[in-house]
């Protein structure tokens, strides 16, 4: 699913790529590893001052992709932290700035996969 939204931060927030079929119970069908890919390349969006943690997330291992630019809060310049749980595929795919006192998780680590495109391994 390709979509061009552009998402805006009050608090804590995030992206969870999880999917299946062949169920009604959540959970309880086969992995699709369906993708998602948010295309738009504005920068991510800030509604409060503060620190903020965006965490990507998901199950889904097909070529999930965040174009947005990660930035840190544009209302007071507090950092923004970026963090990937699961076992789920994330391409960085645009800008990433942020300050010294921003954090990535360890799991987050990222690899190029083609010029200015980053790719966040399970």
């Amino acid at each position: 699913m390709v979509t061009n939204r552009l998402l805006t931060l009050a608090g804590n927030g995030g992206l969870d790529s999880s999917g299946g079929y062949g169920s009604s119970v959540v959970g309880g069908g086969t992995a699709n590893n369906a993708a998602i890919w948010f295309n738009n390349t504005a920068p991510i969006a800030f509604s409060t001052g503060g620190s903020k943690v965006f965490t990507l997330q998901g199950t889904s291992t097909g070529d999930n992709e965040i174009d947005l630019q990660l930035i840190d809060n544009t209302i007071d310049g507090s950092p923004l932290s970026v963090t990937k749980t699961g076992a789920g595929t994330w391409i960085l795919g645009n800008t990433i700035i942020l300050t010294a006192g921003s954090r990535r998780s360890p799991r987050a680590r990222c690899a190029r996969r083609t010029p200015g495109r980053m790719r966040t391994p399970g």
